[in-house]
């Protein structure tokens, strides 16, 4: 009886070719390590670029499942809980009557009502008709967030639908966790080195002798937004070399049995010493990254792929290579001088230190928030200004995500978010499990890259689990994408493990299935409908991202032209006029982008402080020093309340200073409060031009004791608001 692994896809004549299977595998790893050392993949520009490639990636391979008939059979459950989750997104920024506002999320009825003064809503709709109104909103606090949070749930089913149609072949999934885990093991290295050279006792550090951080910090891993990403990606990879180490022990096993050739041990030697020294190094990379959850998850991680190897392989001698790496990686930290400092970051996670976390406090005041949010949530990618107005406990450290996965997707979801996650979740642990019971069942004809993907699978869910209780590097593309790409091994090595299962069957009793009837043929209509729409919703949601994205990486693009301009002194700045004219142009397209309303206010304020200096400069009449605060439009603000009544704006305004410009910014900080009305920046700009505004006794103040509220555990915040008189 042949028992030999068969493939599902192959068996049906479907199979990708091996050079398209490659093609697909390589530039999913490409777009993974190119984020990862791209910043982290945290910039708009850089998931702009790994989106519209996987978008690429996803629609060439539907058309070839398409053209083998074999699409919508391709499409499992899983993916259709991943579409939900796009879905729960996309309702989130639908515009609905105000009374079911009210039901569904209390706390964004309040904010589109309570949040934003009557007067200032009112003109905002005189704009642009399309923003939220006294009878219209939606239930996300600011839906350009959201629709920018959307990508998430998209990129990762893209990946993990991608890598369950190609994985079906065992050489890929090999050489996905060959390179993926080599990769980590280098991108550890460097920012070892980084972390020795950040640590060492020079008193001026040269950007030039650093590897991956790209500024002068203490994060070593500053590719990264913090350190805690960096650790989650760096223990996928583990968990990748963890699979790697097993395949090519059983590889060796085989070569000794049927004796293979010289050259193949020799690579089978050198694989499995690349592999340890990329364990060795990951591990230290973890350490040094000083991420608490990610040491954590990689110590739940150990435990259960070390009980794993001893009770399902019965293999003490991987075992002990695996506590052997952990060993060597410890003594590396202690020869570059990094252990105490990693000893003194994982003494925290017990004690007095670890209850004084201000993760605990802002947790309570994110739990506060989550409540009054219920029972659909804030909206995706909200959480920077949904928790602001309910901050009772933290402290002053303002918290753009929650710093713990479950505490986030419940403010921003409500229950039914956590819900999809945990489904999923649970549904590739059982996949897991499966893929076990296979392999049990087959131990005389074990397939090496089976059992690699799922020692990989054992280590990554548990150790992710842990680590994202305490981060949010599972919205960034390297982690998003290698675990999406993790799970759809799992799934496509499960199929195989219960095709091989079922082949095993029908041979020993001889029987094919033969199931048939009504219920059967209802079944398969309803799955074809539903994988139907779900391919649909990948397909609207991809092109929704990729535009979101757009405008976002255009939005960041400037944004940093304009940061580098103000370090300049303010009478040698450029002109902002052609972002000016390129942003007001998007605006029309995507009239309620608060980030671009925001953008455009500071600009426009900037162009008329840039040119009142010029004109003062040239008099020589104010010292260079002074020019800024003399142009601030503040300080016109201030002016014009001290001089009394009887004089206009246009008796205070330079020459060159244009009226309709400072209208214009006042306009679009209008728009903005009324897109996004938790955003403190847009009451700022409003303070500051409420000179512009008829109703000023009125709104000032409701704006000011608005910021001071959203910020109201910021003393720097606090006392900054004093200047507005």
């Amino acid at each position: 009886m042949n028992t030999r692994s068969i493939n599902p896809l192959q068996a049906d004549g479907k199979s990708f070719t091996s050079l398209e299977g490659l093609l697909v595998t390589l530039t999913l790893v490409v777009l993974i390590c190119w984020s990862a050392f791209d910043l982290g993949g945290a910039y708009p520009a850089t998931k702009f670029g790994v989106a519209i490639t996987t978008a690429v990636l996803f629609f060439v391979v539907v058309v070839r499942r398409l053209r083998q008939g074999a699409l919508l059979d391709s499409v499992d459950r899983l993916l259709l809980i991943v579409g939900l989750f796009w879905l729960i997104g996309l309702l989130h920024t639908f515009f609905i009557p105000m009374w079911l506002l009210e039901w569904l999320s209390p706390a964004s009825f309040a904010a589109y009502t309570r949040w934003i003064p009557r007067s200032i809503a009112n003109e905002a709709s005189t704009y642009v008709s399309s923003v939220p109104s006294e009878n219209w909103a939606p239930i996300s606090v600011a839906p350009d967030l959201t629709r920018l949070a959307m990508v998430v749930p998209i990129l990762f089913g893209a990946a993990y639908w991608l890598s369950s149609q190609v994985f079906a072949s065992n050489y890929l999934k090999i050489a996905f966790l060959l390179f993926i885990s080599h990769v980590g093991g280098i991108f550890a290295l460097l920012g070892i080195l980084d972390a020795v050279y950040i640590s060492s006792d020079e008193r001026t550090l040269s950007v030039d002798k650093l590897w991956i951080t790209p500024q002068l910090s203490r994060d070593s891993f500053g590719p990264f937004v913090n350190n805690n990403n960096a650790g989650g990606f760096l223990s996928l990879c583990l968990g990748c070399a963890f699979g790697c180490l097993i395949w090519v022990r059983r590889q060796s096993a085989a070569a000794v049995e049927i004796r293979q050739s010289t050259i193949s041990r020799l690579s089978n030697h050198f694989v499995l010493v690349s592999t340890l020294l990329s364990i060795v190094l990951l591990i230290a990379g973890i350490l040094a990254s000083e991420s608490r959850g990610a040491f954590l998850g990689v110590t739940v991680g150990f435990m259960c792929i070390h009980a794993s190897i001893k009770w399902s392989l019965r293999d003490a001698t991987t075992a002990r290579l695996l506590s052997g790496a952990g060993a060597i990686a410890c003594v590396l930290l202690i020869a570059y001088g990094l252990f105490g400092r990693v000893s003194d970051r994982v003494r925290t996670i017990w004690g007095d230190e670890a209850m004084s976390n201000p993760r605990l406090d802002h947790w309570r005041d994110s739990a506060q928030a989550a409540w009054e949010f219920l029972p659909f949530g804030a909206g995706l990618g909200t959480y920077s200004y949904a928790h602001l107005p309910f901050q009772a406990y933290g402290g002053k450290s303002w918290f753009i995500h929650a710093d713990g996965m479950p505490f986030e997707w419940l403010l921003e979801g409500g229950p039914w978010l956590l819900l999809l996650v945990g489904l999923f979740y649970l549904s590739i642990a059982t996949r897991l499990s499966s893929i076990s019971l296979g392999l049990s069942l087959q131990r005389k004809h074990r397939c090496g890259s089976s059992e690699a993907i799922f020692f990989t699978g054992v280590f990554v869910l548990p150790s992710l689990l842990v680590s994202q209780i305490l981060d949010y590097g599972i919205l960034q593309p390297p982690v998003l994408m290698t675990f999406a790409l993790i799970c759809g091994g799992i799934v496509a090595t499960n199929r195989a493990v219960a095709t091989n299962r079922a082949q095993k069957l029908n041979e020993v009793s001889g029987l094919e299935s033969t199931r048939s009837g009504y219920f059967v043929m209802v079944g398969k209509k309803v799955k074809y409908l539903s994988s139907a729409l779900c391919l649909s919703v990948f397909g609207i949601g991809f092109l929704l991202s990729v535009i979101d994205l757009h405008i976002a990486s255009t939005v960041d693009r400037y944004q940093g032209e304009r940061i580098a301009n103000l370090r300049l002194p303010i009478q040698e700045r450029e002109s902002q006029h052609e972002a000016i004219a390129n942003l007001e142009s998007l605006t029309k397209f995507h009239p309620r982008s608060a980030s671009i309303h925001i953008l455009l206010a500071k600009l426009l304020m900037d162009e008329q402080s840039r040119v009142g200096a010029k004109y003062l400069r040239s008099l020589e009449s104010v010292d260079n020093k002074a020019l800024e605060r003399v142009t601030a439009p503040k300080t016109l603000r201030n002016k014009l309340i001290e001089m009394g009544e009887g004089l206009t704006l246009g008796q205070l305004m330079l020459p060159g200073q244009d009226y309709a410009a400072w209208r214009l910014a006042r306009s679009h900080a209008v728009l903005a409060l009324a897109c996004r009305p938790f955003d403190d920046s847009a009451r700022a700009i409003l303070l500051d031009l409420d000179m512009l505004d008829g109703r000023s006794d009125e709104t000032s103040p409701i704006l000011k004791s608005h910021i001071r509220k959203l910020r109201s555990q910021d003393e720097k915040i606090q006392s900054f608001t004093s200047q507005w008189k």
